[in-house]
């Protein structure tokens, strides 16, 4: 607390012996009014009491320099007021009593200003200065006591001795009044010696100066509460306030340990207000953003973040917001490198307990790795699936040569086992064309036996030397201009070729030919190779051994 502005040509009034900062902190908490007038009725000082709700009547309201004086209609109270004023003046000390209210005012001297008038609200019943200001002292709300130094021989402050409590301190402390008279404050708070308050007690004992600091009292089950010391010196001593501030202090320790957590939080958690303006950009923040608290706080949010919305906008997600109280949705936001990274953002409005919208807070979570996860996940199930649909194509091409080898072992000619090759080949490679060749039995020659597709591919005949898989015993493959291709081959230059020459036991039976824009997988083709030229192998083994039954080998009958 303080005195109020004195006006610019009146010099501040004197405070003898108490510290003028206490002395106006301990009128300030007074329940009466009280107030110092000059000798031209002139308003020098008025406390907070009389500031609240002046004295009916007096047409001031506690500024300094105003008259203080009774409205001069009501004739008789205004010609009361100012003699007694007047008597105090002159150095009595007056009781003034109009209607239920009752006014001390006694003379107080002032070596800038002289003789001033200090009047001070009273009940009828207790106009003695001494014991009014006595019990206001007792009955102020906060803890209040005085004390004197103790000294050593050497004349040093080693403790302070309580000499006057008021009954808060009691309550605060848990001591009786007369377990705090007479004792040493170190006996009763040794903590003191340690957190700096008897420090500064002792400085202001030594210099004058003030004591405003924040410290604990502690009762006798030792539980602690926290206050706010206000001391000044009084004579060889000091008088203090002990303002209660414990609830205040553990509200605001509540809320820098939930400052701290937000700071622990890897998320950004920010505050703006209904303009958007920063008002908290925590730690999470920095780290994902790049800005510090320091230079965000207090300016436009957008001026720093630039959002891009996938599936709505800003005007449609702050409608939402007002009309719900909360929008939630992934952005991608830009960080102070340019860079633009995803976020999945929860956005909540503040309203105050009438309803009104007060702030916005927003909790954004950067999930890049999340969304690096989910790609690789989708990169895995989508070659999942492929290698699942691959799976069953290469099982119903197994199938259908399975059922090719299965048609072949009940086939009893060729030109059956041709109509069978020729409907197989067509549904195993679909989407290219060919066709087998088979070897005239003791030559070179190789004459068609059955053919799918372009049939303009298709020669009507061939030799041995015309393939180079026939010629080398392999599979022989050529590809848009790549690799020799066969003298017999007839196919575009850009389709792709496979000749499979077919031997069993070193002897050719023939050539399964494949060409098209793209060919298929080499166990295929081989599987497919392999099927026919055992069925043809066979086949002719059965028609030798059916020969070899019915025919003399001697006389061919």
């Amino acid at each position: 607390m303080a005195l109020s502005r004195l006006s610019p040509d009146l010099p501040e009034p004197h405070w003898p012996d108490v510290d003028r900062a206490v002395a106006t902190e301990i009128l300030d908490r007074l329940p009466m009014a009280v107030w110092i007038v000059d000798q031209a009725y002139r308003l020098i000082y008025a406390n907070a009491a009389f500031r609240a709700q002046p004295p009916a009547g007096l047409p001031t309201s506690g500024q300094s320099g105003d008259q203080a004086l009774l409205n001069p209609s009501a004739v008789e109270r205004y010609t009361q007021w100012k003699r007694s004023c007047e008597r105090a003046l002159n150095g009595e000390t007056v009781t003034i009593t109009i209607g239920a209210a009752s006014y001390s005012v006694q003379p107080l001297q002032c070596p800038q200003l002289g003789t001033l008038a200090l009047i001070t609200a009273v009940t009828p019943s207790d106009s003695d200065s001494t014991a009014l200001f006595r019990t206001a002292i007792e009955t102020m709300p906060d803890p209040f006591g005085m004390y004197t130094a103790v000294r050593n021989l050497h004349g040093q402050i080693v403790d302070a001795r309580i000499t006057a409590v008021n009954a808060a301190m009691c309550s605060v402390t848990g001591y009786r009044r007369e377990e705090l008279l007479n004792q040493r404050l170190l006996d009763l708070f040794p903590h003191y010696a340690n957190d700096g308050t008897f420090a500064d007690v002792r400085r202001l004992i030594d210099t004058g100066t003030p004591v405003h600091r924040t410290t604990t009292i502690i009762n006798p089950s030792g539980k602690q509460r926290y206050v706010e010391v206000h001391a000044g010196k009084l004579n060889d001593g000091f008088v203090a306030i002990w303002h209660d501030i414990h609830d205040q202090y553990e509200l605001n320790r509540h809320i820098r340990q939930q400052a701290e957590l937000l700071n622990q939080i890897a998320d950004a958690v920010i505050a703006t207000d209904l303009n958007y303006a920063v008002m908290s950009w925590n730690h999470g923040a920095e780290q994902i953003y790049g800005w510090t608290s320091a230079e965000v706080i207090g300016q436009p949010l957008g001026k720093f973040l630039e959002t891009r919305f996938t599936n709505t906008n800003t005007d449609e997600a702050a409608a939402i917001l007002y009309q719900t109280g909360r929008w939630e949705g992934e952005v991608e936001q830009r960080r102070r490198d340019g860079k633009y990274i995803p976020i999945h953002s929860i956005v909540v409005l503040i309203r105050d307990e009438h309803g009104a919208p007060t702030s916005i807070v927003a909790v954004n979570r950067n999930i890049s790795e999340r969304r690096h996860f989910e790609m690789l996940l989708m990169k895995a199930n989508q070659r999942l699936e492929e290698a699942m649909i691959e799976a069953r194509r290469q099982a119903a091409e197994i199938l259908m040569v399975n059922e090719l080898h299965d048609l072949l072992q009940v086939c009893q000619t060729n030109n059956e086992a041709a109509g069978v090759i020729a409907f197989s080949l067509q549904r195993i490679f679909p989407h290219q064309s060919g066709y087998l060749m088979v070897r005239q039995p003791g030559t070179a020659n190789l004459n068609v036996l059955a053919a799918w597709g372009d049939s303009a591919i298709v020669p009507a005949s061939m030799t041995i030397d015309q393939c180079w898989s026939l010629r080398r015993g392999l599979i022989h493959r050529t590809c848009a201009g790549e690799g020799m291709r066969c003298a017999h081959i007839r196919a575009d230059p850009d389709d792709c070729t496979c000749c499979v020459p077919l031997v069993v036991q070193g002897e050719i039976y023939g050539l399964l030919h494949i060409a098209g824009s793209k060919l298929p997988r080499s166990e295929l083709i081989v599987m497919t190779g392999d099927t026919i030229k055992l069925a043809l192998s066979n086949l002719e083994l059965r028609t030798t051994l059916h020969e070899q039954a019915i025919i003399d080998p001697l006389t061919g009958l």
